[in-house]
């Protein structure tokens, strides 16, 4: 397995997120509605400026209705 740079990696799960998000024509307000978050901590996780844990990075696809292993399989 390769070594994984992780601001990279912030920045590309941010862009993805960002792109499904846009592809849902959805509104940051109204996934981080959805997710119990702010409208700016999302912008950031999207800017890849803010970390996601697990359990986030999980519920933001589920409600984006993405495949998580979609994500992995590209950056990993």
């Amino acid at each position: 397995m390769r070594e994984i740079n992780t601001k990279d990696c912030h920045v590309k799960f941010g862009n993805f997120i960002k792109d499904a998000r846009n592809n849902k024509a959805l509104s940051q307000g109204e996934v981080a509605d959805r997710l119990g978050i702010s409208q700016s901590y999302l912008s950031k996780i999207e800017s890849g400026e803010r970390q996601v844990d697990l359990a986030v990075a999980l519920m933001l696809c589920n409600i984006l209705n993405v495949d998580i292993q979609i994500f992995t399989k590209e950056f990993i």
